[in-house]
């Protein structure tokens, strides 16, 4: 999966490349990087192949490192808070791709805002919550747009769907708050 999403990244570049349309290329630019995101979030997996269970805090840190590499972004602008928690490899994938999603727009956000993330992966009661704190993201709200810009929201509904869970998003003292929550499946 990895190898074929690089693949669809490059022509997805070639593309870019032979435009002139500012427009399309920021279109093609949000979708390249989520799809080294992707790419980056499957072959993370895929170094742990066989396990019945993974890691997260290490695919979720590994994940958040390509993602400052994608977009440039320094080190130090992404706190990070990752409870030791192990979850089976069917769980993995949906939510390393939703925090692929969510921080990935957070980092998106013009650099005139950018304040940095906060991101923290907790258990409690039975239950796995991601909260990712960062500069407003009006695509994050379900009423946040039509189009392309209710591309997150849905994308994030969905993964949370896959989890059994439910997303939540706020924005409040200049700031988006998303919140995946889902029941934990240990292995």
């Amino acid at each position: 999966s990895g190898n074929s999403l690089q693949i669809i990244a490059s022509v997805m570049r070639m593309y870019r490349r032979e435009t002139a349309d500012a427009e399309l290329r920021g279109v093609l630019d949000g979708l390249i990087n989520r799809v080294i995101a992707l790419s980056s979030t499957h072959t993370s997996l895929y170094s742990l192949g066989g396990r019945r269970d993974v890691p997260m805090d290490e695919i979720l840190f590994a994940v958040i490192r390509r993602l400052k590499e994608i977009h440039g972004i320094a080190l130090g602008t992404a706190k990070k808070r990752f409870e030791p928690i192990r979850m089976q490899t069917q769980a993995a994938v949906p939510l390393a791709l939703a925090l692929a999603e969510i921080v990935s727009c957070h980092f998106a956000v013009g650099a005139e805002t950018y304040r940095g993330v906060e991101v923290s992966l907790v258990e409690a009661d039975g239950d796995v919550r991601l909260t990712v704190v960062g500069p407003v993201v009006p695509e994050f709200l379900p009423e946040g747009g039509t189009g392309l810009a209710a591309i997150p929201w849905r994308m994030l509904s969905q993964f949370a769907a896959q989890l059994r869970g439910r997303v939540t998003a706020r924005i409040d003292n200049g700031q988006s708050t998303v919140e995946l929550v889902f029941p934990h499946s240990p292995a």
